[in-house]
């Protein structure tokens, strides 16, 4: 070992050694950040390299390469990997849905080097996950952690899995809690009349949703995301797309006169846009997901009913009210139900008979809204 002064002033510790019948020498540290002590560890582990017959310099700088390809190699550059490993076995919604839940992760470790994502980090990410509300999507999101980790193994690019044990770590998934729904006429009649009375602002579109809500009862996303274009006048439906619904199928809702009236009277406000019920505060934006809520609870304050309840009610009161077939009520619920001879329901199936259901339905409604007013008059 010696200490070398270059002609730039450069201060180091050099080993001289001969490998191979070749003399050469290495660098073991550069004064003063390496000093003697570490100099001579340095030098000794060289020498253990040496007797092996293994070249210092190289495998230095083979070290060195592998610490800069650890840090390209991070958490998202191997999933990506796995991803186009696994995608042939996939459908293309299976691939959709792989790539929705991996970018769940990106945000937290998407940028850190796959060796160092560590038990602490990814349970990091997968809480964040399940603080939005999406606890079985953080199960499912720690199983391909798990599987992108097994894949990396095998390859060589990890040596250990942080997945190991988070399970447990995991929080028990709440109870489902039901959406409050009316199955009383009475009651229903009631709410409806409150709904009419409304203001929220007077010319709010909110007060039009929360109207038109239990006409066609779809889900609550479906109806704020609702567009003009996916209203058809001259069918008289509303047909949505397989993008917005929960079950990934196109859907078709029959409007009724009310449900027309009442679609007629809110595009005076906002037919020149593209959203049936924008955001107030951001017009190119659909409604917010909670202001259906929060006006119904202003409406209703005893939590009787929710918004996504209406569909229960309809499917509740419809059937024992109205005694209209099962079947039929589920299509329009946009539930699957096989049809004769296991065919597959497709978004037309009984599509005149559910138009007849709908408009029932909307009559049915106006009845007790009217019983409801009597009884005020009355009262």
């Amino acid at each position: 070992m010696f200490f070398q002064v270059s002609p730039s002033g450069r201060k180091s510790f050099r080993l001289k050694y001969r490998l191979d019948g070749r003399e050469n020498s290495t660098l073991l540290g550069v004064y003063p950040i390496c000093g003697l002590k570490e100099a001579r560890e340095e030098a000794f582990e060289a020498r253990r390299l040496i007797a092996r017959g293994i070249n210092p310099s190289q495998e230095r700088a083979k070290i060195r390469q592998e610490r800069i390809e650890s840090k390209r190699d991070t958490f998202k550059k191997a999933a990506e990997d796995w991803f186009d490993y696994k995608k042939l076995e996939w459908s293309r919604e299976q691939q959709k849905k792989a790539s929705r839940i991996l970018r769940r992760l990106y945000p937290s470790v998407g940028k850190i080097p796959l060796k160092e994502v560590t038990p602490p980090k990814l349970l990091k990410a997968l809480f964040h996950i399940i603080e939005g509300g999406h606890h079985n999507l953080a199960k499912r999101a720690m199983q391909y952690a798990n599987k992108i980790y097994l894949f990396a193994i095998s390859e060589g690019r990890a040596q250990s899995n942080p997945v190991i044990g988070l399970a447990d770590r995991l929080p028990s998934q709440p109870k489902t809690k039901h959406h409050a729904a009316i199955i009383s006429p009475k009651k229903l009649g009631s709410l409806l009349l409150a709904i009419d009375a409304y203001e929220g602002g007077g010319k709010s579109v909110v007060r039009y949703a929360l109207r038109l809500m239990p006409l066609v009862f779809v889900r609550t996303n479906e109806l704020r995301l609702a567009e003009w274009d996916d209203i058809d006048w001259d069918e008289s439906q509303y047909s949505i797309g397989r993008e917005k619904m929960k079950m990934n199928e196109e859907h078709i809702v029959p409007l009724s006169r009310q449900s027309l009236e009442i679609l007629k009277e809110v595009r005076l406000y906002t037919g020149k846009g593209k959203y049936v019920f924008p955001n107030r505060n951001f017009p190119g934006r659909p409604m917010s997901r909670g202001a259906m809520s929060i006006a119904l609870r202003t409406i209703s304050p005893k939590e009787e009913m929710s918004v996504h309840g209406f569909r229960a009610t309809a499917r509740t009161m419809l059937r024992e009210q109205l005694k209209h077939p099962a079947d039929w009520i589920e299509m329009q619920l946009s539930h699957a139900v096989p049809e004769a001879h296991g065919r597959a329901y497709n978004r037309a199936t009984n599509l005149e008979d559910r138009r007849m259901i709908m408009q029932d339905w909307a009559d049915y409604l106006d009845r007790l809204k009217e019983e409801a007013s009597a009884r005020v008059n009355t009262g």
